[in-house]
């Protein structure tokens, strides 16, 4: 069946209602001979005649009066007036079936009851969307507001919600498929594709310890040195995409000449921050540069260590920069800025992806236990929607966390992979030898930490 639908896409359900000529075909000739003809006497309660009363006169059992005192039967039905509610129309008298044609049927004071045979049956609805949930039914004549014939929804507490609804990024099954916010995979046939061979998408417990064996023991870079270091390959991943000479950087989205390190334009952002990294500052994962970018100096301070968040518009905003045919424009929440408060960065929203993937890799990447070539001990790094868990660690430490993961997986969903992640990512490849899987493959994100995983 066919559903008209409004400007929303979703049914648009009118009152269901029958007619008293639709409701008697559906029984017909049948159910009068069911109630009268079963005998060659009426079935009425009372005598079949009256005292003597004459012709139109009274009968001796207060039945209506007859020739000859017999009682009247005037639609044939085997039912008298006096208990026959309409005695003109056969298929209206106490044994009747009733039906949903506006008329009391079966002489019961009730017009089209719940038990009418041709009632119909009405899932509730309780958000309104058009669409109910197939264990709450009733039985009615006419659609009862907050009722509906569709059934399938999912959510019936959320209106956005409901059978082939659009996705959208909000950690919601919205089209009631199976999966949520899951972005579109990767590359078809990319030419990575062998690297990932052993991962293990079935579940999200087999991919954790399958993608962490893949992406584990890195080549490590140093921090600062005059060999290549996180300086150098962070200047070439971040690189304004038309000018070599320029940077652009993941917060302000200013564009800088290249300086090299020590400059006062920008700085090197961690992502996950330092103060939450239980680790020397030249060892791992302080020097990973997955989840390093070069930030705009005085934005890399205002952010700080803040957890990524959904800030709001009574935040503070740190608005960008028009470069790259991408940010500008200012007083508009959230719109091209940033936006921060005792707590809290909110990330615009062309790179809050990037830092999304970012940590994700952060999360797989360390798990505890030494590098399996240097012996390094490493942190288990987990990120977490606690803020109480997020704090200052010790290099002693061995487990550290950082969030929020639920934004960060809506924010995953918002900002899809960009050429210039890219860049980012493969130049971070060259260099340290592993990839970050988040990149290659969206779609893993909510596999992993949602254990939504597709075919």
């Amino acid at each position: 069946m066919h559903q008209r639908r409004d400007d929303t896409g979703r049914p648009r359900h009118g009152r269901r209602t029958f007619s008293a000529t639709a409701g008697r075909a559906a029984v017909g000739l049948a159910l009068l001979t069911a109630a009268a003809g079963c005998s060659e006497e009426p079935t009425n309660p009372g005598s079949t005649t009256g005292g003597a009363g004459g012709a139109g006169g009274a009968g001796g059992d207060g039945g209506l009066g007859g020739v000859g005192g017999q009682r009247v039967d005037g639609d044939g039905d085997g039912y008298f007036g006096d208990t026959d509610c309409n005695d003109e129309d056969p298929y209206v008298h106490p044994a009747a079936i009733e039906l949903c044609d506006g008329i009391d049927n079966n002489c019961d004071d009730e017009i089209d009851g719940p038990d009418s045979l041709n009632a119909v049956t009405w899932y509730r609805d309780q958000d309104g969307d058009g669409w109910g949930v197939v264990d709450q039914v009733i039985q009615a004549c006419e659609q009862p507001d907050g009722w509906v014939l569709e059934i399938g929804d999912c959510d019936d507490e959320v209106d956005t919600v409901y059978p082939g609804a659009p996705e959208l990024c909000d950690l919601l099954d919205n089209d009631c498929d199976g999966f949520g916010d899951v972005p579109g995979a990767g590359v078809i046939s990319p030419p990575w594709g062998p690297y990932y061979v052993m991962a293990d998408a079935s579940s999200g417990t087999s991919l954790r310890p399958s993608l962490h064996e893949i992406i584990h023991d890195h080549q490590f870079v140093p921090y600062t040195s005059t060999a290549t270091d996180t300086w150098d390959i962070l200047e070439a991943a971040d690189e304004h995409p038309g000018d070599s000479a320029v940077i652009l950087d993941i917060y302000r989205n200013a564009a800088y000449p290249k300086h090299g390190g020590g400059n006062m334009d920008y700085d090197r952002e961690h992502v996950w921050p330092q103060s939450y990294l239980p680790d020397d500052a030249d060892r791992y994962p302080h020097t990973d540069c997955h989840h390093l970018f070069l930030a705009d100096f005085g934005y890399n301070a205002s952010r700080g260590n803040l957890p990524f968040d959904v800030c709001g518009a009574s935040c503070n905003e740190r608005p960008t920069e028009l470069n790259a045919n991408q940010g500008g424009g200012t007083g508009v929440y959230p719109g091209n800025s940033n936006w921060r408060k005792t707590g809290t960065w909110e990330t615009w929203i062309k790179r809050r992806g990037d830092v999304a993937r970012a940590l994700f890799y952060m999360d797989v990447r360390y798990e505890g236990g030494t590098h399996g070539g240097t012996a390094h001990l490493e942190p288990d790094l987990i990120l977490t929607d606690d803020p109480n868990l997020i704090v200052t660690t010790a290099a002693t430490d061995t487990v550290a966390y950082m969030g929020i993961l639920s934004t960060l997986l809506v924010w995953h969903c918002e900002d899809p992979v960009s050429p210039q992640e890219i860049r980012h990512h493969e130049t971070v490849y060259a260099h340290q030898g592993n990839r970050n899987p988040f990149v290659d493959h969206p779609e893993w994100a909510y596999c992993l930490f949602l254990d939504q995983c597709g075919p």
